[in-house]
């Protein structure tokens, strides 16, 4: 009687794993790249009039062309320059291309904004879509390393106890915040001495379903008119599941 509950057990609990395995491979993941997206000559794109949205995702870019072209959101380059200091370099990353040796990436840029005209760097499902990221990939820009390595007329160039993160949000469809995820770029707290210069997975998972990730930067080095250092990280191969 005894070995007929634990060959039923047995039984019960094979069936409960075959059940689980067939829900997982029921789960698609939806990898985005940045491959296929259009460059101009000087091998960038800021400029998305109809927007810049791959997968179903919108990645918000917002651009205007006055006596100084201003950008924001997100930008696709496949720059490389690990030496040019300053914003006449600010879509290069500091590596040798995109994720496992591809060509491009994309630029997540926080300017200025009057939360009217634009919002910060966000990217989006359609209206009332929710699905679960497993997290992308983050490498530093080249104004970013070169920028808190030596620092320049408007930031300082990092010493110990500095520091510089972006923080990734996650939206339900009702608006509402779900959880943070944050990731230093450059950390020199407690004896670090580190600056980010490989492609580094972020896991996202924590964020649960999701209609829309926000990005924003902070820093140790801040001023009159918020943080100092270059807002800026370059991000590939963007991970998310479809059920």
């Amino acid at each position: 009687m005894k070995t007929s509950k634990v060959f039923l057990s047995a039984i019960a609990l094979s069936f409960i794993f075959l059940v689980s395995c067939q829900r997982e491979i029921e789960v698609e993941i939806q990898r985005i790249s940045f491959e296929n997206v259009m460059l101009n000559s000087n091998g960038y794109q800021n400029y998305f009039p109809d927007g810049l949205i791959l997968s179903d995702v919108d990645f918000s870019n917002y651009f205007e062309n006055s006596s100084y072209t201003f950008w924001s959101g997100f930008s696709v380059s496949n720059n490389t320059d690990k030496t040019t200091e300053g914003m006449d370099n600010q879509y290069s990353v500091y590596g040798n291309g995109g994720v496992g040796g591809s060509e491009k990436f994309a630029i997540v840029y926080d300017g200025w904004y009057d939360g009217a005209t634009f919002e910060k760097p966000f990217c989006k499902f359609p209206a009332g879509q929710e699905f679960k990221f497993k997290g992308l990939w983050i490498n530093n820009a080249t104004y970013v390393v070169l920028d808190v390595k030596n620092g320049s007329a408007f930031t300082k160039k990092f010493t110990d106890g500095d520091w510089f993160k972006i923080i990734i949000t996650g939206y339900n469809s009702a608006g509402n915040k779900t959880a943070a995820v944050e990731f230093y770029l450059a950390d020199f707290r407690n004896g670090k001495n580190f600056i980010c210069s490989d492609w580094t997975f972020v896991n996202l998972s924590v964020l649960g379903k999701v209609n829309k990730l926000g990005f924003a930067f902070d820093s140790s080095d801040k001023g009159a008119y918020g943080v100092n250092t270059p807002q800026y990280a370059c991000i590939d191969d963007v991970i998310y599941y479809v059920e």
